[in-house]
């Protein structure tokens, strides 16, 4: 990515949508293939007993998000688990887990290979 990264509010604007602040972190990863699980009037969010949730099919790029976006301090990043976590406002972004091969991108964090993985002879 070329330029500055762009800044993510710690909060959303509006009332009525409590997730406006991470709609630009998921439709990077939408736009890079994610596929969100729910459909919900909130942009696949629902709440669930902790706060708000969007679950994707899809492991999150979190090379890519950490590239393109200045994350407030409540908005963290857990390749490990798989999350984003909005700590301030109780908000979660799930995918499963890679269990492929994750290698370091320019910005340290970890990023999908480009290369498909080889396929097994199942003979």
């Amino acid at each position: 990515m070329t330029g500055e990264p762009t800044p993510c509010l710690a909060d959303s604007p509006s009332l009525d949508v409590p997730v406006a602040h991470l709609l630009p972190l998921l439709d990077a990863l939408v736009a890079r293939g994610a596929r969100i699980r729910y459909r919900t009037d909130l942009f696949g969010f629902h709440p669930a007993r902790d706060g708000w949730r969007c679950e994707l099919l899809d492991p999150i790029d979190f090379g890519h998000l950490a590239e393109r976006f200045q994350l407030p301090d409540s908005i963290r990043l857990d390749p490990v688990s798989g999350r984003i976590d909005d700590v301030r406002n109780r908000i979660t972004i799930s995918g499963p887990v890679s269990s492929r091969a994750w290698s370091p991108g320019p910005s340290g964090w970890p990023t999908r290979p480009r290369t498909p993985s080889p396929t097994r002879n199942r003979s």
